[in-house]
């Protein structure tokens, strides 16, 4: 008989936030692990050794947010990837699976107990807008049969802890990798990217309205920015053509759709003056890290990145960048223009700025917070 597979990770994207956690601890397994990854989405740069078994389903990073906004849409869409992957479990029989989310590890539950295969979920989510409470008792009742539960943040583990037992939970805060770490010489970049003389913000992530991006692109096109500002977009989503189609009218405004290499993202935010990030209302988006990693400041809308928490009037509190960027209220485009100018003309984003900024990523997001993560991993593929 075959060798079991190690890992069979089952994700809907191979783009955004939470695949990068996947990214970063395959990057770090041994190239001996056989690993194994079914996806609803192709992947560009696989960062491991592996099988990788696809289906031509719509871009999760393009549609999410349409796919989370009613749980009938998260499960039809979810269907065929779980046929696929339970698929390839009767093949494969894995001894580990890490799934993207609960739908993906629940919907193989009974092919996974007949291969006697241990069970990791990444949580990147909630269950107290958007589950309902029927749903949340099956959910519990479940897990019996997951080994561990993943989340981002204290805000996620709080909000899991209603339905999974504590002693299955583990928070694992987003890190940057080594590469946005890295020192680079920022003059030279902003004179190769065509920067200088110019305040440069740089927005990364889904471009779609729960990552606000209707109002940085209403900011942008404010015509005391016109001049002096250069705004990049990266990403892709619901909105990617609208400011595709502004970058054509617009000359202070550029579009690079989504960017997997982290190389080229790490000397954009290195040379910009500011990345417009976005949050929940106790932990950055990985891209804010990402960002402090190359010494950027950030500023950060006041309004979490998650739709019906916004709706709700939560708000992102100020200590949250405290020292390392700043709050902008989602609210008038003509003001936070006017705050933008106030920040390029003050010359408060200085080189102590920057380095505050490189500081704190790497005392609160180095990847060593992958460490014991990791080993788990080992532990559970063992023997």
């Amino acid at each position: 008989m075959s060798r079991r597979t190690d890992i069979l990770i089952i994700t809907p994207a191979t783009t955004g936030g939470s695949w990068t956690f996947f990214d970063g601890f395959l990057r770090r397994l041994d190239p001996s692990i056989q690993i194994s990854v079914c996806s609803g989405q192709k992947l560009e740069k696989k960062p491991h050794k592996m099988q990788f078994f696809s289906l031509p389903m719509p871009r999760y990073d393009k549609y999410g947010l349409l796919i989370n906004s009613q749980i009938a849409f998260v499960i039809a869409y979810s269907i065929p990837l779980l046929l696929l992957a339970n698929l390839v479990m009767l093949i494969e029989r894995p001894r580990l699976i890490i799934g993207n989310g609960f739908g993906s590890c629940y919907g193989v539950l009974p092919i996974s107990r007949l291969a006697k295969s241990k069970m990791i979920i990444s949580h990147h989510g909630y269950f107290a807008r958007y589950v309902p409470e029927s749903l949340n008792k099956l959910i519990g009742k479940l897990q019996r049969f997951v080994d561990l539960v993943v989340v981002n943040s204290a805000t996620s583990k709080k909000d899991v802890e209603t339905i999974i037992s504590k002693k299955k939970l583990r928070v694992i805060e987003h890190w940057a990798d080594q590469q946005f770490f890295q020192d680079r010489n920022r003059e030279q970049l902003r004179s190769d990217l065509g920067m200088n003389g110019k305040f440069v913000i740089v927005f990364a992530g889904r471009i779609d309205r729960e990552k606000h991006v209707p109002f940085i692109l209403e900011t942008a096109m404010e015509p005391s920015l016109k001049n002096d500002f250069l705004f990049y977009f990266c990403g892709t989503g619901e909105m990617a053509k609208q400011v595709q189609e502004n970058s054509n009218i617009h000359s202070n405004i550029r579009y690079l759709d989504y960017i997997s290499d982290r190389d080229i993202l790490a000397n954009l935010f290195t040379a910009a003056d500011l990345v417009w990030a976005y949050a929940d209302e106790s932990y950055l988006a990985r891209p804010a890290v990402e960002a402090l990693a190359c010494g950027t400041p950030i500023l950060v809308s006041d309004k979490p990145a998650v739709i019906r928490k916004a709706m709700e009037g939560v708000k992102v509190p100020e200590e949250l960048v405290k020292g390392i960027g700043w709050i902008i209220k989602i609210q008038d485009p003509s003001e936070a223009a006017k705050f933008l100018l106030r920040l390029k003309d003050t010359r408060i984003l200085d080189d102590n700025l920057r380095n505050n900024c490189k500081v704190y990523a790497r005392q609160k997001h180095d990847v060593r917070n992958l460490d014991a993560f990791i080993s788990f991993v080992i532990r559970s593929i063992s023997g």
